[in-house]
């Protein structure tokens, strides 16, 4: 407690204890004298330097012949951490019967411990029944012998798996889920149990397929009225051709100029049209930088222009697949729109701890003017579709993209990719 024998000695007791605790002490006493003895109460004493900590109080009064009492003994027992341990782990129970997910504890053969009610809910058995069994008794996978094999060796090899497969419930019915097993060591590294979250995706899954249907659908009604819509201006591209090739009044020239101009306009649409369906159709990969460069670089031709590429060999980001054509726009639009480009530098930028990839030029730049509709589609010389389509393709995972350069200087893009979407594969790193 803290205190010298001469501080104590003398005093009541009760000065010991927390004022909260003085009314239970004294109740407690009564109880101790009454029936000579008191086990397990809990009383909160004060320390000489101020602090507090919650003992069990364990009391026994002996008699003498005369039925006087002789001695009374009493210990105290500190059991802070243990009440702090056993309202943690209350605590922490309680959170794990009210999460929404299914939450299973097993020890190192694999016998449950612990089964919370929403795994009550998605495997339809009671924890009671749950309890003592294997694991793999109660969430059987609906998968083949060699697919959960190759699970077990994952968790076995990294410590974790997880990933989405159908599930058998009790009563027979399949569902399907979304498992993440984690494998449990003590200090030493030892296996000890694992933890495994899971959670019924079955509405999503359907969801998905649903979405793919129509996507499909819609793509396929896409493609058919843009070739209807192409065979159309065939037509009408060809008339204009042959009334270009009559006699016509200045008027009429200006006319079919426009009209030859509509044309050519409405067909780059249609073209863009073919394009932008595409991106989002496929999931997003991870995806090599300086290789996705290089590759587009031979895709062009870039004449005098030298292309340097300083992007860290390792540097990956995860995007959609339709990524390489953001590279090819940039590259492309550097040699036709850049006038005077000497010189395309692909290179790593870290500001603010963030990271970026830079295409910079040192050609005429972007005007004023111009960089605020750069991004959106349609905007001048040409530059729209491709860029527009570069941002839509980049944000699909969070990745945008701007243009920080000077006029008259340069272009310079800025793609700016989140800390989750960007990892290094190779030895060599990123100096922050």
């Amino acid at each position: 407690m803290g205190y010298d024998r001469e501080d104590v000695i003398g005093r009541p007791f009760e000065d010991l204890l927390s004022p909260g605790y003085k009314a239970k002490y004294i109740e407690c006493f009564s109880t101790f004298k009454r029936e000579g003895a008191v086990l397990d109460a809990e009383l909160q004493i004060v320390r000489k330097d101020g602090s507090e900590i919650l003992v069990s109080f364990n009391g026994k009064i002996s008699y003498d012949e005369k039925g006087e009492v002789k001695q009374t003994h009493c210990v105290f027992i500190d059991i802070t951490e243990r009440k702090q341990a056993e309202e943690r782990n209350q605590l922490l129970a309680s959170a794990l019967e009210q999460v929404n997910n299914a939450v299973v504890f097993a020890n190192r053969d694999d016998d449950v411990l612990y089964w919370n009610k929403m795994a009550e809910s998605l495997y339809q058995w009671k924890a009671e029944e749950a309890i003592g069994k294997k694991i793999n008794e109660l969430v059987v996978p609906d998968i083949s012998l060699d697919q959960a094999h190759r699970i077990s060796r994952t968790v076995r090899d990294t410590g974790r798996w997880e990933g989405e497969f159908r599930v058998r419930r009790k009563d027979g019915s399949l569902f399907d889920a979304y498992v993440s097993d984690t494998m449990i060591k003590d200090a030493q590294g030892n296996r000890i149990g694992m933890v495994g979250i899971s959670n019924d995706v079955t509405m999503r899954k359907r969801a998905e397929v649903a979405l793919k249907v129509v996507n499909k659908k819609l793509n396929l009604l896409s493609s058919i009225t843009r070739h209807d819509i192409k065979n159309q201006l065939m037509v009408l591209d060809g008339n204009l051709t042959l009334m270009a090739k009559r006699h016509l009044v200045p008027a009429s020239e200006e006319l079919l100029r426009k009209s030859e101009s509509a044309v050519d306009r409405i067909s780059a649409m249609i073209d863009f049209t073919k394009e932008y369906e595409n991106v989002g159709v496929q999931a997003p990969i991870w995806q090599n930088v300086r290789l996705l460069v290089e590759e587009e670089a031979k895709n062009v031709v870039l004449g005098p222009i030298k292309l340097v590429n300083d992007v860290p060999i390792g540097i990956e980001i995860y995007a959609d697949p339709l990524t390489a054509k953001m590279f090819h726009n940039l590259i492309d639009n550097a040699i036709r729109h850049g006038v005077k480009v000497t010189t395309l530098h692909f290179f790593m930028e870290v500001t603010d701890g963030t990271r970026a990839i830079i295409c910079e030029d040192d050609g005429v730049g972007i005007s004023s003017d111009m960089k605020k509709e750069l991004f959106t589609h349609g905007s001048g010389k040409g530059h729209g579709f491709g860029l527009f389509l570069s941002s839509e393709i980049l944000s699909i995972t969070g990745i945008s993209i701007e243009e920080n350069g000077e006029p008259g200087k340069g272009a310079k893009f800025v793609i700016k990719v989140p800390a989750e979407g960007l990892r290094i594969t190779k030895e060599k790193r990123i100096s922050n």
